[in-house]
């Protein structure tokens, strides 16, 4: 029997998280038998497949068990599968929990997410951020990406100050007495 923790099943399913918890209450979705205390809840795979996108809870179940087991390589591949199949919130909690554990590939692609805006808001300022914390772990896509960054700064930061430069110089031509 295939089994994984409720949290991880929710993120497979392709109902919404509450759409989840209520099928569980109505006894649509069955769990495990009750957990210990403690434990985590857990659902049967195939018992519930109505609900789970099979393609990947079944299809890639290796990487699902590896990656609910608490593996940050494996919890950076599902995330990369996710996101195949567009489902790019899924992907985001997977990658979040991947680079908890400072997983550099982790970093860089929930870097791409946050520049991208999928799965979360567009935010350039934390997606910069990432990356960089992704190249200080070794990551050598990142490390490129971050020195591509440098270069366009540098280089529109010197084509401004060549700009104000000869407008200083064209303003002196233009309010030289007796010229």
């Amino acid at each position: 029997m295939r089994t994984v923790s409720l949290s991880t099943a929710m993120t497979l399913s392709d109902v919404s998280e509450s759409t989840f918890r209520r099928k569980i209450r109505s006894g649509e979705i069955r769990l495990v038998s009750p957990p210990a205390p403690g434990a985590r809840e857990t659902i049967e795979i195939e018992q519930n497949a109505a609900y789970m996108n099979h393609d990947i809870a079944a299809g890639h179940w290796e990487v699902v068990k590896e990656a609910d087991q608490g593996d940050a390589c494996a919890q950076t591949e599902l995330a990369l599968i996710l996101q195949q199949h567009r489902k790019f919130r899924a992907a985001v909690y997977w990658l979040q929990l991947a680079a908890r554990k400072n997983d550099s590939h982790a970093l860089h692609w929930l870097a791409r997410c946050h520049l991208e805006g999928r799965g979360v808001a567009r935010n350039e300022d934390k997606g910069i951020m990432l990356l960089a914390r992704s190249a200080l772990l070794g990551n050598v896509i990142s490390a490129h990406q971050l020195a591509a960054l440098r270069h366009g700064f540098v280089q529109h930061h010197s084509a401004q100050a060549a700009a104000r430069s000869c407008m200083r110089e064209n303003k002196r031509q233009a309010f030289t007495p007796g010229a």
